[in-house]
């Protein structure tokens, strides 16, 4: 490589015959062009490729949203992205080109929000919104205000007047799926809430506009957090809290990562997964993969087969289901809800299909009804109510609904 500093070509760019001309670092720098590079599809380039996209993604939607990812450690000459590539680029799920796509597929991963020296925030989702945990242990009444609340935080010798504490909250309208995908795509982008409020005593801010509410539980004392999504948002929560400060003109930040509540953290799981993984690497086309699938692979990581959502966890007491409802993510009929629905219990059992009245299906175990459910197609979806008989004694669990 050469490095060229003449006024003649200055600040030149691009090729000029058999040579490509860059800036790096303020000077113009050249290397040889090789006109017989090709884009290689190995296993190994599209697990990166598709690890990356997932990162590159988040970042973008962050950075729209006036959020800067904060890394102490960042270099002098690195550039934020490069700084969040640095400690994310393997954090995120597989991409494929479609999700990289879709502006409603959220970028889902264990990201790092911000690096740093200052202690970090401890904060976990809990039962009513996300909790955290950064009160002292012992009664003090209501807290109602930012005022009083740093009156509070500034007992702790980690926090001073003028620290900033900001909340990142992301919710997606996607619902999980499992097994053929990480997330079904819903209708909007992803929506993001950051709120800020400076330690300061006497700030008379109301905690509640800010999400806020203080907590006490024996001798526990913490903050809930509870997002305020627009009503479409059902699916997916993120959280992170961080603790910040200015220190003569250089920015200090604790720890923070990304958490989720439970869907989200089905779906990270799922998206990190071996299956998932080789349908994203079908679609991106690695070379590998085509091989042992017989051709090119040409299989798009959004053409899977019906999948199934249920409401709530599993395993689960058949009398807990009653009222909950089943997605089935396509349009299928009756007849394919009979032969391919399966409940399984946690001895491994699956519960035997029989025709109902009106075309109600109920799954037995034995000669006892355990659950029904009415198919009905909403949209591109599939949604059965389930009943059971809730003032039965059970003494087994429903381990897994799959589609098979």
């Amino acid at each position: 490589m050469a490095v060229i500093n003449s006024p003649q070509i200055g600040i030149a760019r691009g090729k000029l015959g058999d040579a490509v001309y860059y800036r790096s670092k303020g000077n113009t720098n050249a290397r040889g062009y090789n006109p017989n590079t090709t884009n290689r599809r190995t296993v190994s380039q599209q697990q990166q490729r598709s690890m990356f996209s997932s990162a590159v993604k988040f970042f973008a939607r962050g950075t729209q949203n006036l959020f800067v990812f904060a890394f102490e450690d960042k270099r002098t000459q690195e550039s934020d992205y490069n700084a969040f590539m640095r400690y994310n680029a393997k954090r995120g799920i597989f991409f494929g080109p479609e999700q990289n796509e879709n502006p409603a597929y959220p970028a889902l991963g264990d990201w790092i929000m911000t690096h740093g020296s200052l202690p970090r925030i401890d904060y976990l989702r809990g039962d009513e919104g996300f909790e955290i945990n950064l009160l002292p242990a012992s009664g003090v009444g209501d807290i109602l205000t930012v005022g009083q609340l740093s009156a509070l935080l500034i007992t702790a010798p980690e926090w001073v007047p003028g620290d900033i504490f900001t909340i990142v909250s992301i919710g997606s309208d996607s619902l999980v799926g499992s097994p053929a995908s990480p997330v079904r795509v819903g209708s909007s982008e992803p929506f993001w809430v950051i709120k800020q409020f400076i330690v300061d005593t006497t700030d008379g801010t109301q905690l509640d506009t800010l999400g806020l509410t203080f907590m006490v539980d024996g001798m526990r004392q913490y903050l809930k957090y509870s997002a305020e999504y627009p009503a479409g948002i059902i699916g997916i929560e993120g959280f992170a809290a961080i603790h910040s400060r200015n220190v003569n003109g250089q920015l200090r930040v604790s720890d923070s990562t990304m958490i989720y509540g439970s869907s989200g953290n089905t779906a990270i799981s799922y998206g990190k997964g071996d299956t998932w993984k080789d349908i994203v690497l079908a679609a991106w086309g690695s070379e590998q993969l085509s091989v042992l699938q017989g051709g090119v692979a040409q299989r798009s990581s959004q053409a899977f087969n019906p999948s199934v959502i249920y409401s709530l966890g599993l395993p689960a007491d058949p009398s807990t289901m009653d009222s909950t409802t089943v997605v089935i993510l396509a349009q299928v009929t009756r007849q394919q809800v009979f032969d391919h629905l399966k409940f399984i219990t946690s001895d491994g059992v699956p519960l035997t299909p029989q025709n109902g009245t009106d075309n109600v299906i109920s799954w037995y175990l034995g000669a006892d009804i355990i659950v029904s459910g009415l198919p009905n197609i909403v949209g591109n979806d599939t949604f059965m109510t389930l009943s059971t008989d809730d003032g039965a004694s059970y003494d087994f669990e429903i381990a897994a609904i799959t589609w098979e």
